[in-house]
């Protein structure tokens, strides 16, 4: 999935919604995105999120790394417009987060020009589609793990 996103994480503003053990985000960051928020609001796992970040000896907002401890869906409700370039979307499987998490990013143009959306979802899951000004440019299964990277146009 990394190789997807290589040429487009240099210098972006990333959220990891749903972070979990925060690996989509911190993977990001050490590839070099400037900025990269970790939204969790489950409090084992924002407890094992403040650990691996003192293991890894992130010092937080100065090396650019957030962690939000709050519910992921209102995280995104109080964003400006097109602040994102890319989001990583990887709620428990069968939530149906994700449409919910995609549809405040469309509603809200959260997403900058040119910005990306990966989403993980079970197999099963039917892709997303966000409609005009998006389009899918991968959409990829292994094992029960459906991938589904998004691309907003201008």
């Amino acid at each position: 999935m990394f190789n997807w996103l290589q040429p487009y994480i240099g210098g972006a503003r990333c959220v990891d919604l749903f972070a979990g053990t925060g690996v989509l985000g911190l993977e990001a960051f050490s590839r070099g995105a400037a900025e990269v928020t970790l939204v969790e609001n489950t409090p084992l796992a924002v407890q094992a999120l403040r650990a691996a970040l003192v293991k890894l000896e992130v010092p937080g907002a100065k090396a650019g790394v957030h962690l939000a401890e709050t519910d992921a869906l209102k995280w995104l409700q109080t964003r400006e417009s097109l602040t994102l370039d890319i989001v990583f979307i990887d709620p428990p499987f069968s939530s149906r987060l994700e449409t919910q998490a995609m549809t405040l990013l469309v509603d809200r143009n959260l997403v900058s020009e040119g910005g990306l959306v990966y989403i993980e979802t079970s197999r099963n899951t039917p892709p997303f589609h966000p409609g005009l000004g998006w389009e899918i440019l991968k959409d990829q299964s292994i094992g029960e793990v459906r991938m589904l990277l998004l691309k907003r146009n201008g």
